[in-house]
């Protein structure tokens, strides 16, 4: 059995970010880690991608009419997909949960403390 995983990660940035030098090089550099985090979550997937393909095709059909095994052979490349799709999202989560919380947002805040300053104004001003 073939497995084959593609991946077209995008990375789309607000106009508001591009205009700010700062701002886009680090909210940048924060996405592209995510990106690393999607190719490292699938290339440890791969090598436990095989151990679950073996475990859905480790069958034999004899007796059943080919429409039996068509279902059959449907039925578990679905959970099979599923599976995989299931450990790469569990993986993907756990690597993004590093970045993606208070502590580091608020190291990433002071790269560009101007750019914050100003956002925490307009914030209070439009608030008032």
């Amino acid at each position: 059995m073939e497995i084959n995983i593609i991946m077209k990660p995008e990375i789309l940035l607000s106009k508001e970010i591009i205009s700010n030098k700062c701002v886009y090089d680090r909210v940048l550099k924060h996405e592209k880690l995510h990106h690393g985090f999607a190719i490292q979550s699938a290339t440890k997937l791969m090598v436990q991608a095989r151990v679950i393909a073996d475990k859905y095709v480790a069958e034999n059909y004899i007796g059943y009419n080919q429409a039996q095994v068509d279902k059959e052979i449907d039925s578990k490349r679905a959970k099979m997909v599923e599976e995989i799709k299931y450990l790469f999202i569990k993986d993907y989560e756990a690597l993004n949960k590093t970045i993606d919380n208070e502590e580091n947002y608020k190291k990433e805040a002071k790269i560009c403390p101007e750019y914050e300053r100003n956002q925490f104004n307009r914030l209070i001003i439009s608030n008032k």
